[in-house]
């Protein structure tokens, strides 16, 4: 547990007058969010009187959340504190305070489009007097955390033109930029005489959305030739990537905010495309009947021969070459967000802080 001198070391923002110095101490300056939990914000102002006596009318901390969605600017107060002091006499005095975020409280993001940030603000009065109103504020980090969520498939099955039987597979749909995902390809020949599969290709789709406009990026994460019935692959959705040691795409977290006039969302989907090629034959294939799930393959591939659909290519050019594809929506958390699966020592230990200030006699 951090002891007090150090933590009251770290002088951000500070109010200094001829009377007094005043600074906002927090305990911890990032913040991880849990959907179903109120999360704290501790903390302490630190009020230094310098002179014999000093008179403090009104001293308040705010928590203030500020939304900047195409340069229209909203500020909400969440909470705040208020302390009647009084006549203080030389010496220093500490206020601690606390503040509980809600988990579906927005987090803190920073994009060419749209801002989310929040602050800690100390507002001191030094006298009656209006223009004796000073302020000073200390940035907060708020990240949602990288919740464990049982595993979350996404599932494509089917049947093409009787020439094979294929499947293709994404776990882990949410997940913290820099981690992996997972992916398989298997693929049940019915006539592999009759096709090839050319290749597969993984992109990620990344769409912003301001107000009614909307654009999308497509970043290729992986191409590869099979050359057998079974593939595995763990691939990261990195935050960034190059080209010709250019940054060509910068990945953002899952976002959406809107204030009482814009809207701003990011939104991530994967795609799986199998390009497979229909071979020349002297046979109608079309006349063969589908496999029975009664043979030598295991419990996997007899359930993925009794359950694929025929591949529907109504409205399909026949063409020998098709691609056949899944996509899947992809939820993006922050890189820190990992660091919040296990709250800091801060969260469940109390500070041994000074007792709350009284006024004196």
């Amino acid at each position: 547990m951090p002891s007090l001198s150090n933590w009251l070391s770290k002088k951000d923002n500070t109010i200094r007058t001829r009377n007094i110095e005043l600074e906002v101490c927090v305990l911890d300056s990032t913040i991880f969010l849990n959907t179903d939990t109120m999360t704290p914000i501790r903390g302490c102002l630190v009020l230094r009187v310098k002179k014999k006596q000093v008179e403090i009318p009104c001293l308040t901390v705010k928590l203030i959340g500020k939304t900047d969605i195409n340069h229209n600017i909203e500020t909400l107060t969440y909470q705040n504190r208020n302390w009647s002091c009084g006549l203080l006499e030389g010496g220093t005095y500490y206020f601690p305070f606390q503040f509980l975020l809600d988990g579906d409280s927005p987090e803190s993001l920073s994009h060419y489009f749209a801002n989310v940030t929040y602050e800690l603000q100390a507002i001191v009065r030094e006298s009656k007097a209006i223009a004796n109103i000073q302020t000073c504020s200390v940035k907060v980090q708020v990240i949602k955390c990288a919740e464990i969520l049982e595993i979350d498939d996404s599932l494509a099955i089917g049947n093409w033109r009787n020439l094979m039987i294929y499947r293709m597979a994404i776990d882990n749909k949410r997940i913290a930029l820099g981690g992996k995902l997972n992916f398989q390809v298997r693929s049940i020949p019915i006539r592999p005489d009759c096709y090839n599969i050319v290749k597969l290709t993984i992109a990620l789709t990344q769409a912003t959305r301001r107000s009614t406009k909307v654009t999308t990026e497509r970043i290729i994460l992986h191409t590869c030739q099979i050359t057998d019935d079974y593939l595995e692959l763990s691939l990261p959705i990195e935050p960034s990537y190059t080209k010709f040691n250019r940054i060509t795409a910068l990945v953002h977290p899952s976002c959406m905010i809107s204030d009482s006039v814009e809207l701003f969302e990011v939104t991530h989907h994967i795609e799986m495309a199998l390009t497979v090629e229909q071979l020349e034959t002297d046979e109608d294939i079309t006349l063969r009947p589908p496999p029975s799930a009664k043979s030598t393959h295991d419990t996997e591939d007899e359930w993925m021969i009794s359950n694929a659909p025929i591949v529907n290519e109504m409205g399909m050019s026949q063409n020998k070459r098709v691609v056949l594809t899944m996509v899947t929506k992809l939820h993006l958390l922050k890189q820190e967000s990992v660091l919040g699966t296990q709250p800091p020592p801060s969260y469940s230990d109390t500070l041994d802080l000074p007792p709350e200030y009284k006024v004196h006699s």
